[in-house]
């Protein structure tokens, strides 16, 4: 903790970044998530870390689409039936999807024995009323039967720091790790 704090300041140079944006009829078509794993693993090799990121990542992406770009509303998931109507309404609008946007982008700051990734996810949605959906998120996540916002809660939980800016149409996560020699 003391080493990251050290190593990093808000000047800090990322050792590389990398940025993806899938527009419109793309973002039924193509799972960005794999693409990214791969140029994650040709840059910085395999490691047990990415099982983190990849669920980071896979939550966030879906978030941005589903109710960003898609306007989907978490509300439907509270039913078995709801979760149903949910998905048919998720399938039935990704194929008339021909606008919008969702754009991955990512910096790499290494440091001794770990690194810090940060992931920035925008959509093109009108975004949500921050405060609000995340104290709802918080309450329903005591409720363990809950079938939405569980999502997000686990991100929290893997990531050093999740914040949501513009009105919740971009989120900042940050993916802190260290590896035992």
């Amino acid at each position: 903790e003391e080493i990251y704090q050290e190593e990093f300041n808000e000047k800090s140079i990322p050792a590389w970044s990398w940025q993806l944006k899938l527009s419109g009829k793309l973002l039924k078509n193509v799972n960005p998530i794999p693409m990214i794993m791969n140029q994650i693993n040709d840059i910085e090799g395999a490691g047990e870390h990415w099982h983190s990121l990849y669920t980071i990542l896979t939550e966030l992406f879906v978030n941005s689409l589903d109710h960003g770009v898609l306007g989907l509303s978490s509300s439907l998931k509270q039913s078995a039936e709801g979760f149903s109507q949910y998905f048919h309404e998720r399938t039935y609008r990704l194929e008339k999807l021909d606008s919008g946007y969702v754009m991955i982008s990512l910096k790499y700051f290494p440091f001794t024995g770990g690194g810090r990734m940060e992931i920035n996810i925008k959509d093109s949605g009108k975004g949500f009323d921050i405060k609000q959906v995340m104290q709802k998120n918080h309450s329903k996540s005591m409720d363990s039967g809950a079938l939405s916002g569980r999502g997000i809660e686990l991100v929290k939980q893997l990531c050093d720091s999740l914040t949501f800016v513009e009105d919740g149409t971009s989120v900042i996560a940050n993916f802190v790790w260290q590896i035992n020699q």
